[in-house]
């Protein structure tokens, strides 16, 4: 089967997006560390998931430099400085959020673009949504912006187009565009995606914390969607509707 290279954190978009394309191909699960203090997290989220589906792979990468990006400009050029005591300065974990890293989204598509290439895959899968995840993402003002979102996936299969030519081409697709978070999670019941073993939180748990913007915004499309979260479940909340239930009709992907 043709591979394909799903960007992922572990998450719920990710994880749907990949049982978009599980059927018809190989793939290849790509996270990208840029220091995010889950990312330890989503890659244990992601391995497992990746049983899931057939033929799966996690490929991981990391950015290092982004964490050096966050320093002051002179701790940035200065890396081997030593501390008031005379110790050398130790680096400290990095604890930033996508919603801080301006132009974020266009570097880490690159990295999928490149995985793409090496592994002969024809497209990038993405998990952004119709509305809600902008400014999670590193796209500060499209909260609400549908067309600007389409806009900027266009934009950069344009580029894409340009520097690849004319020896090769690999596409930017958002199989979710048209989706709400909410729809979203509905249809993971369809591809049997298991949603307890994925990790929204931007904390480093062992359970999410319930109060971060993307904890939030995952409680907020479950309530949308009428399921229980079944990662945040009690047993005393087993009699509601879970996810497999909520629609055992099988699902053609167009």
């Amino acid at each position: 089967m043709t591979p394909m290279v799903v960007m992922s954190g572990g998450g719920i978009k990710g994880a749907v997006a990949a049982g978009r394309y599980a059927k018809d191909h190989d793939l290849l699960l790509l996270h990208v560390n840029y220091g995010q203090a889950s990312a330890a997290r989503e890659i244990s989220a992601l391995e497992s998931l990746v049983p899931t589906f057939p033929s799966a792979k996690l490929l991981r990468i990391a950015l290092p430099h982004f964490i050096q990006l966050q320093r002051s400009p002179t701790e940035a050029a200065q890396p081997g400085t030593r501390g008031a005591t005379g110790t050398p300065r130790r680096e400290v974990a990095s604890t930033v959020s996508p919603a801080v890293l301006r132009g974020l989204m266009p570097m880490v598509l690159s990295v999928g673009v490149q995985g793409a290439l090496r592994a002969g895959s024809p497209a990038v899968a993405v998990g952004l949504l119709r509305t809600g995840d902008a400014t999670h993402l590193g796209l500060a003002g499209l909260e609400s912006a549908t067309d600007q979102r389409r806009e900027f996936l266009h934009a950069f299969n344009i580029m894409m187009e340009t520097v690849l030519r004319p020896r090769t081409l690999v596409k930017l697709e958002a199989p979710l565009i048209d989706l709400t978070y909410a729809e979203v999670i509905q249809l993971a019941a369809r591809f049997r995606v298991p949603l307890e073993k994925t990790w929204t939180c931007d904390g480093v748990g062992p359970q999410p914390c319930g109060q971060c913007e993307p904890c939030k915004a995952r409680s907020r499309a479950f309530v949308e969607a009428a399921l229980v979260d079944p990662a945040a479940a009690a047993p005393a909340q087993a009699s509601a509707p879970s996810l497999l239930a909520a629609n055992r009709a099988p699902f053609t992907p167009d």
